[in-house]
């Protein structure tokens, strides 16, 4: 991960949505919160803010003339800034940090505050979509992997973080079981991607064969991080 061409990557970004963003509040967001990406384990780095940060802004233009870029922007900033936290709680520890934090507070209303707090509390968990409104819909499609070899590595890299002891044998038992609950027909991931995208659409083709056999699974895994057996 080179952070500096990250960051540049990101501020391109910002300059490119001048006209929709207010440039004061995403310099803030910048330089004041992305760098929290750095204390995450590597999974959810500065590399995966980048992503989320693209693929929403992506589709707030879908949906453009309707959308306040502002809400869309900082959502997808504050989503993941507290992993390296309590990853079991970090959507609270976010939406709490994000809502108590008064530099935002000219942005937006305190109903726009109440609801960003809402989409930040529950973004990693599914809920029916007649529930989730546009900016929820948008981050929760925008957090979903839609790279096969990037969920391997996000699978590695968070045990390795978290459960260093574990051998490959239990690293790939859990990452496999975990792969299931999530990429499987009713999995939590496919069920969070909302908005129909061609990536997500070739990505859920992908995964399916994975998901129904682990043998495959298991040389992929391995492949992909390049582990020694």
């Amino acid at each position: 991960m080179n952070k500096d061409v990250i960051l540049s990557n990101i501020n391109y970004l910002c300059n490119k949505y001048s006209d929709k963003l207010d440039t004061k509040l995403s310099s803030y967001l910048n330089k004041n919160i992305l760098p929290y990406y750095l204390l995450n384990d590597d999974a959810h780095n500065l590399n995966h803010a980048e992503y989320v940060i693209s693929r929403s802004l992506h589709f707030a233009d879908m949906y453009e003339g309707e959308i306040n870029y502002n809400i869309v922007y900082t959502l997808a900033v504050y989503h993941d800034i507290a992993h390296y936290i309590d990853y079991k709680k970090h959507e609270q520890i976010c939406a709490e940090k994000f809502f108590n934090d008064e530099n935002l507070f000219p942005y937006f209303t305190i109903t726009q505050r109440q609801e960003m707090r809402e989409i930040l509390l529950y973004h990693d968990t599914v809920q029916p979509i007649d529930k989730l409104n546009i900016y929820a819909k948008i981050l929760r499609t925008a957090d979903c992997d839609t790279d096969v070899q990037v969920v391997m590595q996000r699978l590695y890299n968070f045990r390795l973080r978290y459960y260093p002891l574990m051998t490959l044998g239990e690293m790939v038992e859990d990452s496999y079981k975990y792969f299931v609950v999530m990429y499987g027909e009713r999995g939590l991931n496919i069920n969070k991607n909302i908005i129909v995208d061609p990536s997500t659409e070739r990505f859920k083709k992908e995964i399916s064969i994975l998901v129904k056999d682990k043998k495959i699974f298991t040389e992929y895994f391995i492949k992909i991080n390049k582990i020694s057996r």
